[in-house]
């Protein structure tokens, strides 16, 4: 990998990157919630419900709203509306990125286009695999591809979010559902659905040190069709803190942790991957039947069947695939561990937090709409 640009001086990146808006960081990226913005708005919130309740006990002492109250609510309000725009900017200027965030972007795209990718971020996942769900309710950024290839960092919806480097390669023909859980980057987390302990595969050995190996039953043998002892080398020898999974036509190498584009180490890595890691498991993958939805033919059989199917081609009618992985290899047994004390933790902050910011902003309409409606009979 070419990173020459990650060094370059600021000048040169500026003068290079041409359009600067294509490669800001978009206005989707969570950032840090501005600690003063928060602290203002529970601030006004309190602040509103304490002048309700002082007005509300004045009218009620009064017997009745009075044109003395006019002016007081008036001037209440105004500070409170000065507190809110004073609020928004806090939270706007909290949101827009600095300079660092943005020089780290362009630095980031050039290293991409100087090696063939392109800065494309995405606010929802291109691919479904463990740590994108089916729904693919994830946001990837930075996110850089190729034809057949992608890779950046990656940030779950679910709470807590969980975030990913990861590196997906478009493989020639649809494979089993494997798992290899690297041992040297811990267990996978317990908020992701992990493969039933009855389907590892590979439980002796040297490459069983690094890596637990996944495979639906009866499509062990086709694990290991894949899995070549060149595969296993390349894998512990480059990849030995990435896990691996193999959905349908997607290899996807992923650890836990967002990477630092502005390093030389993950482009490295991601070069090591596509040069020594990848192009064996593409060329087995490109050779891959699974024989119980695809039956050995003879060579007259498959030569009879491509001149037909070229014939066919050339009268406009392509060929219908039929699934070509059978209904138990297509996915693994999944099992989620339950809650876990983070999504606890987590749960407990944001109820926390709705009754500290809610509890003031109910007093003050319900004292509000109180005054307005008066006392009961």
């Amino acid at each position: 990998m070419d990173v020459r640009w990650l060094s370059a001086p600021e000048a040169d990146v500026e003068a290079a990157i041409g359009d600067e808006r294509a490669h800001e960081p978009p206005p989707w990226v969570p950032r840090k919630v501005s600690l003063a913005g928060s602290i203002s708005l529970l601030v006004l919130l309190w602040y509103l419900a304490f002048v309700w309740i002082y007005i509300a006990a004045d009218v009620e002492a009064r017997g009745g709203w009075r044109l003395g109250h006019v002016p007081v609510v008036v001037v209440t309000m105004g500070i409170f509306a000065l507190g809110v725009r004073g609020t928004c900017r806090l939270f706007e200027r909290a949101r827009q990125p600095g300079r660092e965030e943005r020089m780290a972007a362009r630095r980031s795209a050039l290293v991409a286009g100087a090696n063939g990718f392109e800065y494309a971020p995405v606010r929802r996942a291109h691919f479904a695999s463990l740590i994108t769900g089916e729904s693919r309710t994830a946001s990837c950024y930075p996110r850089f591809t190729a034809p057949g290839v992608e890779f950046g960092n990656l940030r779950s919806r679910r709470e807590p979010p969980l975030r990913w480097h990861y590196l997906t390669v478009t493989l020639p023909e649809p494979q089993p559902h494997l798992v290899l859980d690297a041992t040297s980057d811990g267990s996978l987390p317990r908020d992701l659905p992990l493969p039933h302990p009855d389907q590892q595969i590979l439980r002796g050995g040297t490459f069983a040190d690094s890596f637990r190996v996944f495979a639906p039953r009866a499509y062990e043998t086709d694990a290991m069709f894949l899995l070549t002892p060149e595969v296993m080398a390349a894998l512990a020898e480059h990849g030995p803190h990435m896990n691996v999974e193999i959905r349908d036509n997607k290899l996807i190498f992923f650890t836990s942790g967002a990477a630092d584009f502005t390093d030389p180490a993950p482009w490295h890595t991601i070069g090591a991957l596509l040069r020594d890691v990848v192009p064996p498991i593409v060329a087995r993958a490109g050779r891959y039947r699974d024989l119980d939805v695809q039956p050995p033919e003879s060579e007259d059989d498959a030569r009879r069947r491509k001149a037909f199917e070229a014939e066919m081609a050339k009268l406009g009618h392509h060929r219908r695939r039929a699934p070509s992985i059978g209904p138990v290899g297509r996915r693994l047994r999944l099992r989620r561990r339950g809650m876990t004390r983070a999504r606890v933790r987590a749960n407990l902050r944001n109820v926390g937090l709705f009754i500290l910011y809610v509890t003031p902003f109910s007093v003050a309409v319900g004292t509000f709409v109180g005054t307005l409606v008066g006392p009961g009979p």
